[in-house]
């Protein structure tokens, strides 16, 4: 993917921009005034520019021009970035050289279809002045015709699967949803990672963009994507739970893990001794608590349940 240079001065902004672009796979570099940009620019030739206007000292648009009158970084293309759209920034902004302006807060769709074409465009000239002029117009052809196929599947995917997982703000809970989702906030002990997941809802009930709710939770936007599509595939238990991750051992409660402890100390079933690790698994299996486990898996369960009975006569002799 492509080396993107930010100069952007506001942290939040800065952010939420590295993390859009990481998620699109770009190497950033970062810079907080005009001056690190102009410098990071000449010396690492970045692909692209994202450039705050309202930057501290020096502002985005004189960056902007000098950029452009340099030979070295004339022909790195500079998306303007401003919170305060005002009616002549955009004329303002063209006129300084930049090939495109954006309005901030950031919307990743905007931000990635500006990021694109530019992209584009610059591998096509690129392309135009590497070849003799025989074979440019055959080769334009051809990357035209390939980039139209492209975006005609881009576009079906947009419209078919991501509406689904990335749809505007705004999911419905019903009432008792929503009171669920507040004891697990605000009651009881939960993991960091279920309380994270029931924030994140939460939020999105409320109408918060995905970016808002990555901001304002400090998690990735793959996270918040993730939680949606649960959420639209299984309800809010399935937003909640934790899926098994590949090649995980299934766990058994304290209450299962009790009993087959207690199994493994009572007499052997007929026509063996003792019972084996091959045995105890199976029983796991029939008592309905796994849909499979391994030795392995009952041998640790043993050994912690050991350790615990092991401990607990310790404190128990200490407290005498």
């Amino acid at each position: 993917m492509a080396k993107i240079l930010i100069v952007e001065d506001n942290a939040a902004n800065m952010k939420l921009a590295c993390m859009l672009l990481r998620t699109a796979r770009h190497t950033v570099l970062c810079a907080l005034d005009a001056e690190t940009g102009l410098m990071l620019a000449r010396t690492d030739q970045p692909d692209l520019i994202l450039m705050d206007i309202q930057l501290p000292g020096m502002d985005g648009l004189t960056a902007t021009v000098l950029l452009k009158t340099d030979p070295i970084t004339a022909g790195i293309p500079v998306i303007a970035l401003t919170a305060m759209a005002m009616k002549d920034d955009r004329e303002k902004s063209q006129a300084a050289g930049c090939e495109a302006y954006i309005t901030k807060p950031l919307r990743y769709q905007e931000l990635y279809s500006a990021i694109d074409a530019l992209l584009a465009k610059s591998a096509l000239q690129a392309l135009v002045d590497s070849q003799p002029d025989s074979l440019i117009t055959a080769q334009i052809f051809c990357w035209v015709t390939f980039a139209s196929f492209v975006g005609d599947i881009l576009r079906n995917h947009l419209e078919t699967a991501m509406p689904r997982i990335t749809s505007p703000n705004g999911i419905e809970l019903s009432d008792d949803e929503q009171e669920h989702l507040f004891a697990l906030i605000h009651k009881g002990v939960n993991s960091a990672r279920v309380i994270t997941r029931a924030r994140i809802l939460t939020k999105l009930a409320k109408g918060h963009s995905n970016q808002e709710i990555c901001l304002a939770l400090d998690v990735s936007l793959p996270t918040v994507l993730k939680i949606r599509k649960r959420l639209a595939e299984g309800g809010s238990q399935a937003a909640l739970g934790e899926l098994a991750r590949p090649g995980s051992k299934p766990k058994l409660d304290a209450k299962q893990a009790a009993m087959i402890t207690a199994i493994a100390c009572s007499k052997a079933p007929d026509g063996h001794d003792h019972w084996t690790l091959r045995l105890l698994g199976s029983k796991i299996v029939e008592l309905g608590f796994a849909q499979s486990y391994s030795h392995e898996g009952v041998r640790q369960l043993l050994k912690k349940r050991t350790q615990a009975v092991a401990k607990a006569g310790v404190v128990h002799r200490k407290g005498r």
